[in-house]
């Protein structure tokens, strides 16, 4: 018995699985494996048919060789003295099944990105049409990924093919807490897909809106300890499948024999099946926010989190690593640091928001734990990301731990960690009113649509405001760790979801004032998917 993908139909490339007893061993291997496999675009890829008939020698059948990239379907073509791919889902040659030695069919160079899925099979009924109970079928997997180009070692793969659980639970030591972070992203276009960075166990993703989970996980760089973790997620409402995010651990190195090598910023291109490195430029491994232009999925801004190695016995002990915003216009292939005030190089930055209507328009906050007056405080772009410039001097030497802006930028929300405070400014920044909601520097998020709609959490209810603060109320109570972050859907304000410490997920279908809670995704996911 053997497991085969048949496709139905044509037309709809419905594909499912069958177990099939037969004779007939059709095979299919890309660069000589079963697959699946990953190739750089610069590098060759050779794909080889071989077909044992056995007893079915002699039979007259369709013989099928169609490849999909990207949900588009391609046959090849054997009918001219040069082989090639052609648009569509014909069949490939008709006639008898007699035995194929390995055989090279043609492949491009220089793939683009992406999947691409081979199949190689036949059916017994030759009427070039696929009959599901008379096929025989085989597939390979090649992952395309973008070519590594050499200008620097910090886009390594290293151990990044091996898949690995992760720790099945927060750390005994209390360093691991199954912490979110400011990961919690939904897709810009779909609002019940959901993608969840996690401390040590790489993503996992929903397209069902919270209902069910996959984990993502390859390609990603990992220790004993297990993958980094994952600050912050960003997807361009140009193209869903493209993915950046955010991976920390230590300042430290991004090559060579350091702790800190495995971080920095990801970027998949399927979705968040696959992940490869984009560091040629950025020299420390604490990336903890990152951000893509909603049109131009080219244009990303990513931010650095300055300070000293936590691990020591190396020869980086004591060295300085720096802090800043970077900028790509190249999908992440290089980055060049954009300097903002002197001091920024001691800065941490944690949080980049946009202003939904107008995106050009991109907001930060730089501090200094340890100095505040180092902080390089409220910093804005209204170029993308390319020019910035310093703004709220009044809040510069506070710690602002969370904040967001309003979608036509003038209004701002900041949570004051240590004043127990939530600043807010009508005016861009110019002025601010201060409001005394003890939130313990806890998440908060306004609703794209409504700049008075606005959620924040404390350490153990998440409260809803609709007039700017003036009142709230609780929407859940009760909990044992906090609300880590809060994000609206794009594409449809009055879902929003919330994740907890622990990776407990709310969903709210009605702009925040009630929340069910959906899925315990270290329970139900990640500790029942290996």
């Amino acid at each position: 018995m053997k497991k085969f993908i048949v496709l139905m139909t044509l037309s709809s490339a419905i594909l499912f699985q069958l177990s099939v007893s037969f004779a007939l061993s059709p095979d299919i291997k890309a660069n000589g494996s079963d697959g699946p496999i990953s190739v750089s675009s610069d590098e060759s890829l050779s794909v080889t048919l071989t077909l044992l008939p056995e007893t079915h020698a002699g039979i007259n059948a369709d013989w099928w060789v169609v490849q999909n990239v990207g949900g588009l379907w391609s046959y090849l073509d054997i009918s001219q003295p040069i082989w090639s791919w052609v648009p569509g889902q014909l069949v490939t040659y008709q006639g008898e099944l007699v035995a194929l030695g390995t055989t090279n069919i043609p492949i491009p160079e220089g793939l683009s990105e992406g999947i691409y899925t081979f199949y190689f099979g036949m059916d017994t009924e030759m009427n070039g049409l696929i009959d599901a109970d008379k096929l025989h079928y085989d597939h390979v997997v090649a992952h395309v990924t973008a070519p590594d180009t050499g200008l620097c070692a910090n886009n390594a793969t290293g151990n990044g093919n091996e898949i690995v659980s992760g720790p099945p639970g927060p750390s005994s030591n209390g360093e691991d807490r199954d912490t979110p972070f400011r990961s919690l992203t939904v897709d810009p276009s779909d609002p019940n897909t959901v993608i969840v960075g996690t401390e040590r166990n790489g993503f996992v993703k929903s397209t069902d809106g919270g209902l069910t989970w996959v984990r993502l996980r390859e390609g990603l760089r990992h220790s004993n300890w297990g993958y980094p973790e994952v600050y912050d997620i960003s997807v361009p409402a140009a193209d869903s499948n493209i993915i950046y995010a955010a991976t920390v651990e230590s300042p430290g190195p991004l090559n060579g024999n350091f702790p800190s090598v495995q971080a920095g910023v990801y970027k998949s291109t399927n979705g968040g099946q696959t992940w490869i490195r984009r560091n040629c430029g950025i020299e420390n491994a604490r990336v903890t926010m990152i951000y893509v232009d909603p049109s131009d999925p080219d244009k990303v801004t990513t931010g650095v989190s300055g300070g000293f190695p936590s691990f020591t016995g190396t020869d980086v002990d004591g060295l300085h690593f720096d802090g800043g915003i970077l900028r790509s216009e190249d999908g992440g292939a290089s980055w060049t640091k954009i300097l903002i005030d002197e001091n920024d190089k001691y800065n941490e930055f944690y949080f980049i928001k946009a202003a939904a209507s107008d995106p050009q328009n991109i907001f930060s906050f730089g501090f200094n734990f340890t100095d505040l007056s180092l902080n390089t405080g409220f910093v804005k772009s209204t170029d993308g990301g390319i020019n910035w410039m310093q703004f709220a001097p009044e809040l510069r030497e506070t710690l602002i731990s969370y904040f967001d802006v309003s979608s036509d930028g003038r209004v701002i929300y900041a949570v004051e960690r240590d004043l127990m405070n939530i600043a807010k400014s009508i005016d861009a920044g110019s002025t601010w009113t201060r409001y005394p909601i003890r939130t313990a520097g806890y998440a908060l998020s306004v609703s794209p649509s409504d700049a008075d709609r606005v959620l924040y959490a404390t350490p153990d209810k998440l409260y809803l405001s609709t007039d700017g603060l003036e009142s709230s109320i609780p929407v859940i109570e009760g909990l044992e760790t906090h609300i880590e972050d809060i994000a609206f859907a794009p594409s449809n304000n009055d879902i929003v979801y919330a994740i907890q410490i622990g990776y407990i997920l709310y969903r709210s279908d009605n702009g925040g004032e009630h929340f069910e809670q959906v899925k315990n995704i270290r329970q139900d996911v990640l500790n029942t998917q290996p």
